[in-house]
């Protein structure tokens, strides 16, 4: 499609095959797949009393990945990693 911009490379079954792998592994997560302005998103939260990251909307199911196993690392000295 020219002029229209693709969320995500990925198929609706390759998003729910990411999908379930991201729920294996991030438990302390609910996810689910949305539609976005420009085409499916992954979509992420948890309760925010849980502190950091607790919500995050992508198309990019390795991005998703690396955001949640950084908001998943244990804080030194209760200082977080971002300003």
């Amino acid at each position: 499609m020219t002029g229209r911009l693709q969320a995500a490379s990925a198929t609706p079954s390759q998003m729910a095959a990411q999908l379930a792998r991201l729920r294996a592994a991030f438990p302390a997560f609910s996810f689910k797949i949305c539609h976005g302005w420009h085409g499916l998103m992954f979509e992420a939260w948890r309760d925010p009393a849980a502190g950091g990251l607790y919500a995050m909307i992508t198309s990019d199911a390795d991005e998703m990945r690396r955001e949640l196993e950084t908001a998943s690392e244990p804080r030194a000295s209760g200082r977080s990693r971002r300003p």
